[in-house]
C-alpha cells in the first residue's frame, strides 16, 4: 500500500467568509408518542448561482424508543441578520425507521458573513 500523507487543507480549507458551518442542532416533530433530538453542524458551504451558498446538513438522531433516524438534508440560501451574520433555514424529513418519519424545521445558528 503506498504511503500518503492527507492535507488538512483537504477536509478544512481555512479561515474565510466561504469556509464556515452552522450549528444545526433540534428537536424532531413527534409521532407515535416521542420525538427525537437532531445533534448536527452542517458541512461547509457549497456557492449557489446568484451568489449566496446552501449547507448539506446529515447525521443521526438521538435513540429514542428503541431506535434511532438518519437524515440528510439542503439549508437555504443564506438569509441575512444584523450586524453582519445569517442563517439558513433546514426543512427536511428523516429516514423511515418503524414505520414512521420525522420532520426537521430549524433555523441554523448564526455566524458572521
Amino acid at each position: 500500500m503506498k504511503n500518503e500523507t492527507v492535507q488538512f487543507e483537504h477536509f478544512y480549507p481555512g479561515p474565510g467568509p466561504n469556509n464556515h458551518v452552522h450549528d444545526s442542532s433540534g428537536i424532531t416533530t413527534c409521532e407515535f408518542d416521542h420525538c427525537h433530538g437532531h445533534p448536527g453542524v452542517s458541512e461547509h458551504p457549497v456557492p449557489t448561482p446568484e451568489g449566496s451558498h446552501i449547507h448539506t446538513v446529515r447525521g443521526s438522531t438521538t435513540f429514542v424508543h428503541g431506535h434511532k433516524h438518519f437524515y440528510e438534508g439542503k439549508s437555504s440560501r443564506a438569509i441575512p441578520l444584523p450586524a453582519g451574520y445569517h442563517t439558513h433555514f433546514l426543512d427536511s424529513s428523516t429516514a423511515v425507521e418503524e414505520g414512521h418519519t420525522h420532520r426537521i424545521t430549524v433555523f441554523m445558528a448564526p455566524v458572521q458573513s
